[in-house]
């Protein structure tokens, strides 16, 4: 039988970061946006990231879907797969449940894409509304 040399909590190191973006923070002349998130610490561990569309997003002008993705700047979507805010409400998950993925040090970003006009003018947004939160939990070793 296997000899169990040792069994101890070791602090409470895991992390649960949450961000919440407004339809009125996409404003960029240009399909594209992305905004910073955060910068994870070094030693990061991905226990779960997930993505809750509060409130779909809509357009009466020419925008006909708006996809959030978030990762990092090689990996737009590195951390949650592209969802299509017009089409999706809810809870959204990318990292499998008891899976793990290497974060450390990630500067993390949502990344927004527009389809058929600019998000906006530059000073204010072309969408009619729109609300996403977004989740990341991880263990820092």
């Amino acid at each position: 039988m296997p000899t169990k040399m040792q069994k101890r909590a070791i602090g409470s190191n895991i992390i649960h970061e949450q961000w919440s973006i407004d339809y009125t923070e996409l404003i960029d002349a240009s399909t594209t946006q992305s905004l910073d998130l955060t910068t994870l610490p070094a030693g990061a561990v991905g226990l779960a990231a997930y993505i809750n569309v509060t409130a779909a997003a809509t357009d009466a002008g020419s925008i006909s879907a708006l996809t959030i993705e978030v990762g990092d700047t090689a990996d737009p979507d590195a951390v949650v797969d592209g969802v299509d805010m017009f089409a999706v409400t809810g809870l959204v998950q990318n990292v499998a449940v008891g899976s793990t993925e290497m974060w450390s040090g990630m500067t993390v970003a949502a990344k927004f894409t527009a389809t058929g006009a600019n998000l906006g003018s530059g000073s204010a947004t072309d969408l009619d509304s729109g609300a996403v939160q977004v989740h990341l939990v991880y263990l820092v070793v």
